[in-house]
């Protein structure tokens, strides 16, 4: 059976991810966000592991309760790297020491802190990264956003060259209707020169709904053979 652990369930795409995983017989599912995914009863192999990815030692502390509970009989485990903030909408020389500090642990340090914990154990693992645009593309208003999701995003294709027994997506699903859009809304124009771009995706109804982003995603993990078609 397949091991999946998946961060930031509790709303927007992780939500629809985990819903979606929900419906599979032959996957354990493991989440990891500060709330647990609405419903998460209706899948009996289920664990929930509330953390907050903006504290590195409280991440620390879950990690060492993960290790012991999939070091014993896993034979598959797959990493999904979903949870990322976009906040703050604005422009360097405006941040907080606290906004710093909270995009790099959560859209960073997380993910490189799980995923080192998982790569230590003697257990095949592939990894998904849930990427974004603005990992390639630097974007007005978003320099710790973008910063942060680059530096994932070559961290991972690092971790793709040590491991190449493992299989190490980068995916990027593109304009999504979450929560995040609604941040990116909420900013001000003199601080995010596209906010009225932005606006206008939700207006025109051209913004994705996470079910279907969600969906692509799954069809591209099965594509790649990580998981079989159900």
């Amino acid at each position: 059976m397949t091991t999946i652990i998946i961060t930031g369930v509790s709303r927007g795409l992780g939500k629809s991810l985990f819903e979606q995983l929900c419906t599979r017989a032959d996957v354990e599912l493991i989440s990891l966000s500060r709330n647990p995914p609405p419903g998460c009863g209706a899948h009996n192999r289920h664990i929930h592991y509330p953390v907050n990815f903006a504290h590195p030692e409280e991440l620390k502390d879950t990690l060492a309760q993960l290790i012991n509970h999939i070091s014993a009989e896993k034979k598959h485990i797959v990493f999904i790297n979903n949870a990322g903030d976009v906040r703050p909408v604005k422009k360097t020389g405006h941040f907080s020491l606290a906004e710093i500090t909270e995009s790099l642990h959560i859209n960073y340090t997380a993910p490189v802190m799980i995923t080192n914990s998982l790569l230590s154990l003697n257990i095949k693992t592939d990894i998904i990264n849930i990427s974004s645009g603005a990992a390639n593309h630097a974007v007005d208003g978003w320099a710790l956003y973008c910063s942060t999701k680059s530096a994932a995003k070559s961290f991972f294709e690092v971790v793709a060259k040590e491991y190449p027994e493992s299989q190490v997506l980068q995916l990027n699903p593109g304009v999504i209707d979450t929560d995040m859009q609604q941040e990116i809304r909420n900013a001000s124009t003199d601080q995010f020169s596209r906010l009225e771009e932005f606006i206008g995706y939700k207006e025109k109804n051209t913004l994705q709904t996470p079910e279907a982003a969600a969906e692509k995603i799954i069809q591209q993990v099965i594509q790649k053979g990580i998981l079989l078609p159900c």
